[in-house]
């Protein structure tokens, strides 16, 4: 579920780190793969895998964002390379979260039903799984579920279903969102020995996971030539329009609209010589939040309309005098 912490939908740009304008998202796993999802080449995803077993057989998903742009998201099949064992059956379930939101909450329900719920389609394989006794399998708004890991079996094959998420409950609307806002889920059949927090690296573009085998050795996943090649959101740049009360004739400069998170504005005021930049993130389908300050001192923000896909954008706002900014955002070319 998400809240809503922003009656202004406004939030300040980089030169202005203060966030008002925040969302809290729970962790979902997708139940299946259909619609919007799409297959690719490892290197198209943030996904760097490390030390997994060589014959596993990968498969990677791109779902892009979520219905309600809160964040990007991807998975990561593993399959056995021949027949339908269990072992190295494996799901990874990653969300990057955008702009505007914050982790508040895990997993939703409890851990064991919601397999069973899924266990048809890519689940199929963790069908009557039996879990140890003794374990904590409610991973909602628990600080403690920044890192959980719960053991169960399959046909006699050791498993594993784990979640990282340093940033759950210890973000909230002031702080906003880490550098590094990915949460991890993994469904893993093949190895008793555990994973631990230190097999999970972050960076702002990419997330590393390391297997907790003995192999030390890099995967190279059948479905790409290069497991450890990080990905790079690719950036499209528009013309955009701006109308500023007070301000002789439209203002021209750029928007830079990224594959996921928030893009970046960029004008010049023409009279003051001032230079503008900041941010425009979505919280809703085709609609969002923007925010530009000048070094000129003046500031303004406001929301966005979208017009279809590659169709371009409106948005409108008041600057930090109250005056009124308007902007169009050209078509994709």
């Amino acid at each position: 579920m998400l809240k809503d912490y922003s009656e202004q939908h406004r939030f300040f740009s980089l030169f202005r780190i203060s966030v008002i304008c925040l969302f809290i998202i729970a962790f979902d796993i997708p139940v299946s793969l259909a619609g919007k999802w799409k297959t690719v080449a490892q290197p198209e995803t943030p996904i760097l895998l490390t030390n997994w077993p060589n014959d596993i057989r990968w498969i990677f998903r791109d779902g892009g964002s979520t219905p309600n742009y809160a964040a990007d998201r991807w998975v990561a099949l593993g399959k056995p390379s021949a027949g339908y064992e269990t072992k190295n059956q494996t799901i990874i379930s990653v969300l990057y979260l955008n702009a505007g939101y914050y982790w508040d909450s895990g997993i939703t329900g409890d851990v064991r039903e919601r397999l069973q719920k899924r266990a048809v389609g890519f689940h199929g394989p963790f069908a009557g799984a039996e879990w140890e006794s003794g374990q904590k399998f409610e991973c909602y708004a628990d600080r403690s579920c920044n890192f959980r890991v719960l053991k169960f079996k399959v046909g006699g094959e050791e498993c594993q279903w784990v979640f990282d998420n340093p940033d759950l409950d210890t973000t909230d609307p002031t702080s906003g969102r880490s550098r590094t806002p990915w949460a991890v889920e993994i469904i893993h059949c093949g190895t008793a020995i555990p994973f631990q927090k230190d097999h999970f690296k972050r960076t702002e573009k990419t997330i590393q996971i390391t297997y907790p085998g003995a192999t030390n050795k890099v995967a190279s996943p059948k479905t790409s030539a290069a497991i450890s090649s990080p990905a790079t959101p690719k950036t499209e740049t528009r013309p955009v329009a701006v109308q500023w009360e007070g301000k002789a004739g439209l203002i021209a400069g750029e928007v830079e609209i990224p594959s996921r998170g928030a893009g970046k504005i960029r004008f010049t005021l023409s009279q003051s010589g001032g230079r503008c930049s900041g941010n425009f993130a979505y919280n809703k389908p085709g609609r969002g939040v923007w925010s530009a300050a000048c070094s000129s001192g003046e500031t303004a923000s406001g929301t966005f309309q979208t017009l279809g896909s590659g169709r371009g954008a409106t948005g409108e706002g008041t600057d930090n005098t109250g005056r009124s900014v308007k902007f169009t955002i050209g078509e994709k070319k």
